[in-house]
């Protein structure tokens, strides 16, 4: 008789929906899985309910369950699924797993696109408006000169910042040893004066500027302080938190946007051109301390071919490499997929800030091509923004908050490699 691995999932804990299609669970719950975001978020049928809806990952334990199907030659059978084992963690493999998901074939381009397609307006059904966002944390890191400050001021002049400060306070040193480097933090907020609350802070969207690995000869020297950095702030954190805290209620309440927390939410990791080796060792790093969403910037100094390749190259070393970066719900292969399909808005964003294509257009200008000829370039500033502080805010500081459980859990270690 052939067999049919399903996934499937008891709930340990109550989850109270958030937004109208997420799944309301209590503590014994079983779910079996629709399909698997790479958000930490899963959509999930309740077994006991027949409701449908997304369900916190985070929230479930594995159930290794094997029914009976029908395979050739064999009898019809309406016996219930058997529950083999109850895990926790990841699902364990077979052999017949395996081989099915070799075999399995790659998903169309339109399937993709219509998965994309769902995502956003699923996302922007969810999304809070600028106003609510409440406390964001973000680091820009990467090369040197490539615009990692640029691309800061050109986050700073989005429509939705009503307030923002232009110049950050004196930049404090952060190491020490060769010499003090030092990170600035820009400020700004997305809430309209008249609507701030007595005693509230007046921004609540925080920018750190860091030095470029290549500002040294040793990049190293500069990996491993901001790395330190956002350990530090993980320990500032956990300062605020009992022993006795669960981790369950540790993600619920740091994925949330109270602001409790001091940590960095998303490390924005900048790559002119092409991914290097160093790039692929210093995104590893922060992986573990952040969620990690890699951008290529000064896109309007590629052709459109180009930026599609470099976008292609990007997604194909971090695969093998193994890095965790964010896929906004897409999983590698998927976004490799549209990327082939040159679908523009797909992540690895491409982007390109204003005083870039000014000096671009004038430099085009200069050798000759006229005003007004078409410059096909690739931009996607626009849906970087949106889909960094709004469409997947939410399950960006999730990342981070169950980055900061594992560190946690692992008697927060002061330094990682």
């Amino acid at each position: 008789m052939a067999e049919k691995i399903e996934e499937r999932f008891v709930a340990f804990a109550g989850y109270a929906p958030v937004h109208g299609d997420e799944l309301q669970l209590t503590a014994g719950d079983r779910v079996i899985q629709l399909h698997a975001y790479d958000d930490g978020w899963i959509l999930a049928k309740n077994e006991q309910t027949g409701a449908v809806g997304l369900a916190p990952r985070n929230f479930l334990q594995n159930v290794h369950a094997v029914a009976p199907v029908e395979g050739k030659g064999a009898a019809k059978t309406s016996a219930p699924s058997r529950v083999a084992s109850l895990v926790v963690g990841e699902r364990r493999s077979s052999h017949l797993g395996t081989k099915r998901a070799l075999a399995a074939k790659s998903p169309g381009i339109q399937e993709v696109k219509k998965k994309m397609n769902d995502l956003e307006t699923g996302r922007r059904s969810r999304a809070r408006g600028a106003a609510d966002i409440g406390n964001v944390k973000l680091s820009i890191v990467g090369d040197s000169g490539i615009g990692k400050t640029t691309l800061i001021h050109e986050l700073l002049s989005i429509p939705e910042i009503t307030a923002a400060d232009p110049t950050p306070p004196n930049p404090a040193p952060f190491s020490s040893d060769p010499s003090p480097l030092v990170l600035q933090e820009y400020r700004a907020s997305t809430v309209p004066t008249n609507s701030l609350l007595v005693a509230e802070e007046k921004y609540n969207l925080r920018i750190i500027d860091s030095p470029g690995y290549g500002c040294t000869v040793d990049a190293l020297s500069i990996i491993r302080p901001v790395v330190a950095y956002n350990l530090a702030q993980f320990q500032k954190t956990n300062q605020a938190f009992t022993r006795e805290a669960t981790p369950t209620q540790l993600v619920r309440f740091l994925a949330a946007s109270t602001g409790a927390h001091t940590h960095v939410d998303v490390s924005v990791y900048c790559m002119l051109h092409r991914i290097t080796g160093v790039d692929v060792e210093y995104m590893r790093r922060l992986a573990k301390v952040s969620s990690v969403v890699p951008v290529l910037v000064r896109s309007d100094t590629m052709t459109l071919d180009e930026a599609f390749a470099a976008k292609k190259e990007i997604i194909e070393v971090l695969a093998k490499s193994g890095v965790e970066t964010f896929g906004f719900g897409l999983s590698k292969e998927e976004l490799m997929i549209l990327v082939d399909a040159k679908t523009v808005g797909v992540p690895p964003f491409a982007i390109s800030a204003r005083a870039y294509k000014r000096d671009a257009e004038r430099k085009a200008q200069s050798k000759g091509v006229g005003e007004g000829e078409e410059r096909k370039l690739l931009n996607e500033f626009g849906q970087f923004k949106e889909a960094l502080l709004f469409l997947h805010l939410d399950e960006l500081r999730r990342v981070t908050a169950d980055r900061f459980v594992r560190w946690r859990s692992a008697g927060s270690p002061k330094e990682i490699d």
